[in-house]
């Protein structure tokens, strides 16, 4: 059964999971290491700020469950995605659903 999360739930989880500590990695200033939190699965994002308003997101997350976060209609940047294993699913008719099945970058107005 896929757990349905809203934003308040997302941050919740997001307050109680400690900041990950890979060996060998030292952030300066313009980086931040988020960790996925253990309820969900476990692994972690690093968001590198290239420029100002442009930034990095590289992730490495396993998840154990299929969930879901549901977000109210926001302006979205500009985002380039490549998946190895997994996807993320639309429900509206303006972003299309992502997955490692594609063979090129997806180029899309996403969150």
């Amino acid at each position: 059964m896929t757990l349905i999360l809203n934003r308040n739930n997302w941050r919740e989880l997001r307050q109680q999971t400690p900041q990950p500590q890979p060996d060998g990695w030292t952030l300066d200033g313009f980086e931040e290491l988020l960790g996925v939190p253990a309820y969900l699965g476990h692994g972690f994002n690093c968001f590198i700020e290239l420029l100002p308003g442009i930034t990095l997101n590289l992730g490495d997350r396993e998840f154990h469950q299929d969930w879901m976060l549901k977000t109210p209609v926001h302006n979205h940047p500009i985002q380039i995605v490549f998946f190895l294993s997994g996807f993320i699913y639309y429900f509206d008719d303006v972003h299309p659903n992502l997955s490692s099945a594609r063979t090129h970058p997806s180029t899309y107005w996403g969150c």
